[in-house]
């Protein structure tokens, strides 16, 4: 797995420890490398996306009214948001996950808060 660039959670180690042999079955390992292949996919389709959004390359992305994020989230895809929804989805997002966050004043989100509001369940 290491060769893989994936170590074991504390999950795994959890889900592993409860074999009554003390061994990883070829169904066990197979499992544990698709999550991690899955994870490991997921955030290089988080990092492309952020990279669309970050123009300028400055490791931020804005989030107010003109910006390029707000207007791909409001007319892209199956689904997408309206203006209302949108706001209320940041405004909900920014509420619980990061309170006193400077995007509520700068208008502007870094990696580690895009990956959390595209990871957040929308309407």
């Amino acid at each position: 797995m290491r060769s893989r660039g994936h170590t074991l959670s504390d999950e795994d180690m959890r889900d592993l420890a409860a074999d009554k042999y003390g061994s990883i079955t070829l169904a066990d390992f197979l499992q544990i490398m698709a999550k991690r292949e899955m994870e490991v996919a997921l955030q290089q389709k988080l990092e492309r996306a952020f990279k669309v959004f970050d123009t300028d390359g400055s490791g931020l992305i804005s989030v107010d009214l003109a910006s390029e994020f707000r207007t791909q989230m409001t007319t892209l895809g199956p689904k997408p948001f309206t203006q209302e929804e949108f706001d209320n989805f940041l405004s909900e997002y920014l509420v619980e996950a990061i309170p006193n966050h400077p995007a509520d004043t700068d208008g502007l989100l870094d990696y580690g808060d895009f990956v959390k509001i595209m990871l957040r369940k929308g309407p």
